[in-house]
């Protein structure tokens, strides 16, 4: 923003953190996207994507670029299978420290608990906790299945990352140079989304490799009962862009 770098990527947690856009929070919370599909191309092709864009360009003076793929999030467990959302009750769940991560714990049916990630696997593997949630890639490249081998497809949290550039940075470019841009990052978006879709199912092929237990929850189950948790808490929604929500969750339907 203070234009010490022209292009960063930047996520909707961090975007929350201006002025203005607190209600981006919303973004992360639990079954906010239903599926990749329903992110991409709401972020991407829809013009509720490009008001919320709009919107991060008018209050930080970034120009965002489109909204790439990072993963979607599932629950490993030490001792029990999931199988349904009633499964989650009593779990003690590692959840990110700030308070939006652990509502979204308590709205998995959880108990959730701050651990920092350089202390997951020792957690796990000592019963400090009885769970962790991340995207399959990284519970492998942590290798938390090896203490914490059944994982529940639950693909609670679709996340992205979008790469936004200075402002000031955008506008001393051609409108050659400017379409050459988007068309690059389309390009990357492509490449990037492909590869990481393709990560996801390899990684679960090696998990069963591995031994671990893959389930598959009802995420029509787990989606309904998380976002009634938030119906019946208005006080952790009350930053939240309800009109924004609204319209975000018509496009999956």
């Amino acid at each position: 923003m203070m234009g010490g770098m022209d292009i960063a990527y930047i996520s909707f947690p961090t975007l929350s953190t201006q002025a203005g856009l607190e209600w981006m929070a919303m973004m992360n919370s639990g079954y906010f996207w239903a599926d990749y599909e329903h992110m991409t191309n709401t972020l991407n092709n829809s013009e509720i994507g490009d008001q919320i864009f709009a919107e991060i360009q008018e209050k930080t003076g970034l120009v965002p670029m489109c909204a790439m793929y990072l993963g979607s999030r599932c629950i490993n467990t030490r001792a029990k299978e999931i199988n349904s959302y009633a499964d989650m009750a009593g779990v003690m769940l590692r959840m990110p420290g700030s308070e939006a991560w652990q509502n979204l714990g308590r709205a998995l049916g959880a108990e959730p608990t701050s651990i920092a990630f350089s202390e997951l696997y020792t957690a796990l593997s000592t019963g400090a906790c009885d769970g962790q949630d991340n995207p399959l890639p990284s519970d492998i490249s942590a290798k938390f299945y090896e203490v914490a081998p059944y994982i529940a497809i639950t693909n609670h949290v679709v996340d992205s990352i979008i790469p936004c550039i200075n402002g000031d940075t955008w506008n001393t470019l051609t409108e050659a140079q400017q379409l050459a841009v988007i068309d690059a990052m389309a390009y990357a978006k492509e490449v990037n989304d492909t590869l990481r879709i393709e990560a996801e199912a390899e990684a679960i092929a090696y998990l069963e490799e591995q031994g671990c237990t893959i389930t598959y929850p009802d995420i029509a189950e787990f989606r309904a009962n998380v976002q009634q948790y938030y119906a019946d808490h208005p006080e952790q929604t009350a930053s939240w862009n309800m009109e924004v929500y609204e319209a975000v969750q018509a496009l999956a339907e």
